[in-house]
């Protein structure tokens, strides 16, 4: 499962995307530093809150994670 630190609002949000297999599909790279926009849902576990993604878009690219639902699409 990749996960990303995004910084935003002045705080910094650890974001769950997706297995690296449907990153790599979807051609989608992700470097430090770009400038990405998240759409997802925030949860509390064991490990402190994060966002879970349902879709992430860098530059025209938009990748979908998650139905509406927030279940999976791989």
């Amino acid at each position: 499962m990749v996960e990303a630190r995004v910084f935003a609002s002045e705080r910094t949000t650890l974001v769950r995307l997706a297995p690296v297999g449907l990153l790599k599909q979807s051609h989608l790279v992700l470097r430090e530093g770009d400038t990405v926009s998240v759409t997802g849902f925030e949860v509390t576990g064991m490990q402190g809150d994060l966002l879970v993604a349902i879709e992430i878009r860098k530059g025209d690219q938009r990748v979908v994670l998650r139905d509406r639902r927030g279940r999976p699409v791989w």
